[in-house]
């Protein structure tokens, strides 16, 4: 009798496990896609066409659009890495982005500049792909509500476009986001811009715990020098995790596609981007207590193993700070990384003033401000 007694209640509390674990729509394991809500798929397929890029003829612009609508939909300009321009590097991101209801217009730009900024040619390559895919298929793009989304090089470009197509073209007047990954040095933003930044746009700034390219201070320099309302903005370390054999990578390439998709993708990136884009899109506050969620709990999420655990939470809010040594990157912040950088400086931007406002060389240094608790 004692043995059925205690097998009975072996089952009852592993039916009780089995709940927690699955019951609620938290992941199986770190592999196990969301199913509903922000970071689930949509329902729309993918429908592709493209062009070559207006000043990279050796280049293709290409737009994605969900194929079984017949309505215009918000558009999202998507800014790749450095030597990127293949957008199957991103092929899970983008078709999440379409499957949502979104066309997503995908742009290259030159590998080599060949202008001593590195970054004027590439800049106007960027601009005129994305004027053109307008003017061939801006009848389908609800223009009112636009996205810029970018990783590394990408990300740092995406600010200084999403000022060019609202003031030159007056996209995203309704609704506007920017979401940037690990963004490397940005161009093109004057004192000015940062001070007068679109009061109505809404910018998650993300950078990766083991990334060993961009210093996580250059998106903690653009999120403090951006002018928006705390509550429009926000930064998120996304961490890496281990249980026994399996791991999950926060590193520079995260945003890419891998040959295994895990919880960075479903939660850090896919749910961020659902939310951000619902808020910045319709005014959701279920959104913004995710995207924008200063620290929630809900925020910092990021689903469990297979026995229940919980993956490391993202560090997200106002008072995320920085504590690698900028040398430990291979792309340093110049104003954190102090007079070793200098020379640094002088070699990546030729013939620059240091203070000129168009990169970030006079920036904070990016720590956690003085009321800020440190990091966990």
């Amino acid at each position: 009798m004692s043995r059925v007694v205690s097998r009975g209640r072996w089952i009852v509390a592993a039916i009780v496990l089995l709940t927690v674990w699955l019951g609620d729509g938290v992941l199986a394991d770190h592999r196990t896609p969301i199913s509903e809500g922000f970071g689930a798929e949509g329902p729309y397929q993918v429908r592709l066409d493209h062009f070559p890029s207006p000043l990279y003829r050796s280049a293709e612009v290409r737009v994605f659009r969900p194929a079984e609508l017949n309505r215009k939909t918000p558009v999202i300009f998507f800014v790749p890495g450095y030597s990127n321009n293949n957008p199957d590097k991103y092929r899970g991101l983008i078709t999440h982005m379409v499957s949502r209801g979104y066309a997503v217009v995908f742009t290259p730009y030159h590998l080599i500049s060949g202008d001593l900024t590195l970054n004027e040619k590439r800049y106007e390559a960027i601009w005129e792909g994305m004027r053109e895919a307008v003017v061939r298929y801006g009848e389908s793009f609800d223009l009112e509500r636009v996205g810029f989304v970018g990783h590394s090089y990408g990300a740092g470009a995406i600010f200084a476009m999403s000022l060019r197509g609202l003031e030159r073209e007056g996209w995203g007047r309704q609704g506007l986001m920017l979401f940037s990954m690990a963004p490397w040095y940005h161009f093109q933003l004057q004192p000015r811009d940062y001070q007068n930044f679109p009061a109505h746009a809404k910018l998650v700034i993300q950078v990766y715990e083991d990334d060993k390219v961009n210093d996580h201070r250059l998106g903690r320099e653009l999120f403090e020098r951006i002018n928006l309302p705390l509550s429009e903005k926000d930064f998120m370390m996304v961490r890496g995790d281990r249980f026994g054999e399996a791991r999950i990578d926060a590193g520079h390439g995260a945003p890419e596609s891998r040959e295994t998709v895990d919880a960075i993708d479903y939660y850090a990136i896919y749910r961020v981007f659902d939310a951000l884009s619902s808020y910045a899109f319709t005014g959701d506050e279920a959104g913004r207590l995710i995207a924008l969620g200063n620290g929630g709990g809900a925020q910092r999420y990021m689903g469990r193993w297979a026995n229940g655990q919980p993956i490391r939470e993202m560090l997200t809010g106002d008072c995320v700070g920085i504590t690698r040594s900028p040398m430990s990157f291979l792309f340093p912040s110049l104003a954190g990384a102090g007079r070793e950088s200098r020379w640094f400086s002088r070699l990546l931007f030729p013939g620059r003033e240091e203070n000129d406002g168009s990169a970030a060389t006079d920036s904070p240094r990016g720590e956690a401000g003085p009321n800020c608790a440190p990091a966990k």
